[in-house]
Parts: C-alpha cells; structure tokens; sequence
C-alpha cells in the first residue's frame, strides 16, 4: 500500500525526526548483522498458538521480502542462486500456495529452515554484485507544516537517505544515514519534486 492517503500524519517535526532516525538505525542494524555478525542474522518470523501448539508463520516476512525482490530487476542472479531465491519465494508467493500445501510437515519445516540461510547467501550476492540504480527507485514523500520529508527507496535496497526541503523545493540537511555506493552520488539522492 502507498499514497497520499497513508502518508502519516505526524504531531510535530520531533515526532516525525523520531521516528526517522529509528528507522534508520534499524536498518543500520540489519545491515551490520548481516554483512559482518551473519550467524545473529535471524529473519522475524512470526508464531501463532493454536490449541496450545505454537507454529512459525514465515508467509508475512517472505511476502515483504519477494515484494522488495519485485521492486528491481533481479535478471542478472545467477542461476545457482535462483534456487535461493525460490526458497523464499515458495513462502512468499501466492503461486506457490498449492505447492505449499502438498509437503509434509517435515517438508514443511525444512523449507522453513531453509530461508535464513538462502537470505544470507542472496544478500552476499546482491552486496558484492551491486546494481546500478535505476527508474524503479522511488522518492518517498511526507509533508509537515510546510516542511517536504524525501526519502529514496532504491530499487532492491534499504532507504538510504533523506532530506528535508523547504516550501520552494530547495535541500534544506540532507542526511545520510548509510555509506553510499559509488553508484549512487549524494547529489542524485535528494532532488525535489
């Protein structure tokens, strides 16, 4: 979901900043686990009781990833990590429902124990293999008291970078709050509307 309709509606700046630099450090946590500490890499999964018997819910967390994956071009994977990614995508893929349903409990477990490393080796991939950025990234944009908030969503990344702009559009602090590629100049970050 997304437009104007969801922007959040913040109570003042500080709220809003707040809530920005959580943000960011969240990122800046994953990003670190799982570049440099991946054994503390642990996708959140959810978990349902039912009856007294608890049971992992990885469909939401898989969702959100193959969301991310439909966001960039993922042509240039290498045939020995698509496999990777079907892991993922089994859970995560309302085609894939049929094929859910025909494996056996331990089937199912498996493919569940599966994901975290297959999001691991995808992420080695994807940070040794950078893409270049293209059309599919998106300025996200909130407005507060006359203040413009741009955050880009880079296409198969985490947000990187945000701004604050005045009424007439000019970059007003732009803040980074993860190094940045070479592929993406500070310049090409923040640009108003």
């Amino acid at each position: 979901m997304g437009g104007e309709k969801y922007i959040p509606r913040w109570k003042n700046d500080r709220e809003m900043n707040r809530f920005i630099d959580l943000c960011f450090k969240h990122m800046n946590d994953i990003a670190e686990r799982l570049s440099e500490y991946p054994d503390q890499f642990e996708p959140m999964f959810g978990y349902n009781d039912v009856d007294g018997q608890s049971y992992t819910v990885v469909e939401e967390w898989c969702y959100g990833y193959m969301r991310g994956v439909s966001l960039t071009d993922w042509s240039a994977l290498p045939e020995e990590l698509k496999a990777d990614l079907d892991v993922i995508a089994l859970h995560g893929a309302e085609e894939n429902s049929e094929k859910l349903d025909a494996l056996s409990e331990e089937e199912f477990i498996a493919s569940i124990e599966r994901i975290q490393p297959a999001a691991l080796r995808l992420y080695d991939y994807w940070s040794a293999n950078p893409q270049q950025p293209e059309a599919k990234n998106r300025l996200l944009t909130a407005q507060r008291s006359g203040v413009t908030i741009r955050v880009l969503a880079a296409a198969g990344r985490s947000l990187r970078a945000a701004a604050c702009t005045d009424k007439k559009g000019a970059v007003d602090s732009p803040i980074f709050f993860t190094p940045l590629p070479a592929a993406f100049p500070p310049q090409s970050k923040i640009a108003p509307e």
